[in-house]
């Protein structure tokens, strides 16, 4: 009795709570950037006994940093058996408190105190990490029915278990027991220990067999805890180690203490890990290694209280609060492709997404805590009906907000959302996979565009001439991608229509055709020249060829409608609104992406491909160079139905924004891209694929990178988004008409 009745009796339970946890960091740092261990967590893709026990084979890392590297993978991989300590720890905890009282508890006032130590906190977790999401898109989403089922704390249900941030499963089944405690607690009292033992973990482990054997769909969500039946051999040995400690003698504890109890729990700790390696031997394992640890740490530690266990006392104390925010950030900070190889790097990671933790965890408490006095207070002043209606005025104030800056955004600053900017434009179509709608004139507005796009009646932009080309008429037809159907300028501010005014006060009588649509490429190009040009018989066919059509040839006309987004919601429904479409996307673009850059040197996403950075990427030259093949191959049966039409082909090689944009100029430009780096970067890359081809094909071609980079002074370039400006598209249409009317061999000099 002298164990319990000293103030200091439950320092050690500290102790067990504090290395449980810290374990428990370790392994889901670990696991964030190298595999999971196969012992311990059996599931339905289960690897053989073997493969179990090599995956053991240290990695081959050099050096003293390989060694540590290694060491902390090991460490990491058995910090799962954290949890099952928290089981016993929490059974023990409930026990002893329970027996230490001289009245019994009535089930709903257990509950009650037990959901006021739990529910501020998780309620307020939640709301922090919506916020994170809306902010940086990264969090819970609130409009992802699992984010409120977790909140509610379904978190037991398969769908949510392991929902954004894996480690919250625990709380699921922490309610589950919980709810379970007051009956367990009842035979407690009235059965002796053995007998305790016997029906609820003696049953339970049987329970557990059975699952493990017959559940191989739902394999790991039970043998995790799916269901509380699955872990209570833990929390029953916690309950039944506290009603033997609370009764027991001390010459019973001091033999407990003794050189044999020492030597029986290393070994039964010794088998749980064993068996944590086979199906069946996973029925006892979390029981064995779960109970061990427990019983050694209170041999060694209820009786000696070193001073230098108290750091790891304090996170006992701080342990639930250290739970539901580590993994967050572990997920937020530690990237997937953190090498093993890095030892620096990689314990750097450690030490941050540590203090990080120690440092939210418990300030998120301390605020919880300070909530929880606040709403007592006003309790007890208003009422429960009072301070209900005060907490739901609060709240659809709130969402009042938020919807309001959904509208002002909407108005302000529209973003792309749903899919493309241009999709109200767009319709899909059986062969080109999308075009414009025809006989439609839509007003597009998005990420600092305002513009309308004309459509004729084959759906496309600008004029439609008839079949029979005059006489005398010299016919071009353009097709391309935004940068000639007009993105971001009005159809008839588009350089092909500039172009045909251009020749036409030249003297000569020239039709322009344009058949771009935003987004298009090399698949596209080939079909609506073979469908339309036989049609129209141009003289010259113009291909717009921007330096992204080495990726968009991989891409099917599946993918563009889906990416197009077609099949999403109407961008203007009411649903839109209430899912904040775009002021999430504006949060996006204007919060996360610069976090990112600032704090985790990663290149903002949105800059990165409004530049088009990937083109001139020197690890992306293998990907372009496959792709070259079919790029190539549509280029041919483009010079096939030229060759038979007997016209010419003129390929406009259109720049990725990255390479004649000033980066003063736009205000996407990522922070930490430095294109002067040769190591990382080629700026010739995409131009040199694309002339290997036209020459092989003996194509004429124009690179635009000269006459955009000359007129750089009149800001071609769109300062928030891919395209040209006005003045670009005077400059390409000034450009190419110069070079049509000097080049002899596209006949189009000796038609004037």
């Amino acid at each position: 009795m002298q164990v319990i009745n000293s103030r200091k009796r439950f320092y050690w339970l500290d102790i067990t709570r504090g290395l449980a946890i810290l374990w428990i960091f370790l392994v889901h740092f670990v696991e964030r950037f190298m595999c999971c261990p196969n012992f311990g967590n059996p599931n339905a893709n289960w690897p053989p006994v073997t493969a179990r026990f090599t995956q053991l084979a240290p990695l081959d890392l050099d050096g003293i940093g390989g060694a540590a590297v290694n060491v902390l993978r090991y460490v990491g991989w058995m910090g799962d058996q954290g949890v099952q300590i928290f089981v016993v720890a929490s059974g023990f905890g409930l026990a002893i408190s329970a027996l230490s009282k001289p009245t019994q508890m009535t089930y709903m006032e257990f509950f009650r105190r037990r959901l006021v130590k739990l529910v501020p906190l998780w309620v307020l977790a939640h709301l922090l990490f919506i916020a994170t999401y809306l902010l940086l898109q990264k969090g819970l989403s609130p409009f992802d029915w699992r984010t409120w089922a977790s909140l509610l704390g379904f978190r037991f249900m398969p769908q949510v278990f392991y929902f954004r941030f894996p480690a919250w499963w625990y709380i699921g089944l922490l309610l589950q027991l919980y709810f379970i405690f007051p009956l367990m607690l009842h035979f407690l009292r009235r059965w002796t220990v053995p007998k305790f033992l016997l029906v609820f973990a003696g049953i339970s482990i049987l329970l557990r067999l059975v699952g493990l054997v017959g559940f191989e769909k739902y394999l790991d969500w039970w043998s995790r805890g799916g269901i509380f039946i699955a872990r209570m051999p833990e929390f029953a040995f916690g309950m039944a180690f506290a009603k033997w400690i609370y009764y027991a003698s001390d010459n019973q504890i001091q033999r407990l203490r003794s050189p044999t109890g020492i030597a029986f729990a290393v070994s039964a700790y010794l088998l749980g890990n064993i068996s944590s390696f086979f199906l069946v031997g996973m029925s006892v394992a979390f029981f064995l290694t779960g109970s061990a640890f427990f019983v050694l740490v209170f041999i060694f530690f209820s009786n000696y209280q070193p001073n230098a266990l108290k750091p790891i006392s304090w996170f006992g104390k701080k342990s639930y609060a250290l739970y539901l925010f580590h993994h967050p950030v572990i997920l937020f900070l530690v990237p997937r492709s953190l090498p093993p190889e890095a030892a620096v790097t990689v314990f750097s990671y450690l030490l941050i997404t540590f203090f990080v933790s120690v440092c939210i965890g418990p300030l998120m408490e301390s605020v919880s805590i300070k909530l929880t006095e606040v709403n007592r207070r006003w309790y007890k002043k208003i009422g429960i009906s009072r301070l209900i209606s005060c907490w739901a005025l609060l709240a659809f104030s709130c969402a009042a907000m938020v919807v309001a800056a959904e509208i002002i955004i909407r108005k302000v600053d529209p973003q792309e959302v749903l899919g493309w900017g241009e999709r109200p434009s767009l319709a899909p179509h059986p062969e080109f996979g999308y075009y414009l709608k025809p006989n439609k004139k839509t007003r597009l507005r998005w990420l600092s565009y305002d513009y309308t796009v004309n459509a004729n009646a084959l759906g496309f932009p600008g004029k439609l001439y008839s079949r029979q080309k005059p006489e005398g008429a010299y016919r071009i037809f353009i097709t391309g991608d935004a940068f000639s159907s007009a993105e971001g300028v009005d159809t008839g501010d588009a350089w092909p229509r500039l172009l045909e005014t251009l020749l036409q006060d030249s003297g000569v009588d020239t039709q322009v055709m344009n058949f771009s649509i935003t987004g298009w490429g090399p698949n596209q190009y080939a079909k609506v020249i073979s469908k339309y040009v036989p049609e129209y018989k141009p003289d010259l066919i113009l291909i717009s060829f921007f330096v992204n059509e080495f990726f968009d040839v991989a891409i099917s006309n599946t993918d563009f409608q889906k990416s197009i987004g077609f099949t999403k919601m109407s961008p203007s429904s009411l649903k839109s609104y209430l899912r904040l479409t775009h002021l999430r996307a504006w949060l996006k673009t204007n919060f996360s992406g610069r976090f990112k850059e600032l704090i985790l040197n990663k290149p903002n996403r949105h800059g990165y491909f409004f530049g088009y950075f990937q083109a001139l990427h020197k690890e992306k030259l293998p990907e372009m160079e496959a792709n070259a093949v079919h790029v190539k191959e549509r280029l041919e049966s483009i010079a096939t139905i030229a060759r038979g039409l007997n016209a010419s082909v003129l390929v406009v090689i259109v720049p990725a924004p990255a390479q004649v944009c000033d980066p003063n100029s736009v205000k996407y430009w990522p922070r930490n891209i430095e294109l002067n780096d040769s190591v990382r970067f080629d700026l010739e890359q995409p131009q040199r694929l694309a002339k290997e081809l036209l020459n092989s094909l003996s194509f004429n071609y124009i690179d635009l990178r000269v006459p955009l980079r000359q007129a750089e002074a009149d800001h071609p370039c769109q300062p928030r988004n891919l395209h040209w400006t006005e003045a670009g598209h005077k400059v390409v249409a000034g450009y190419i008409a110069q070079y049509l009317l000097e080049n002899h061999d596209l006949r189009l000099a000796f038609s004037r």
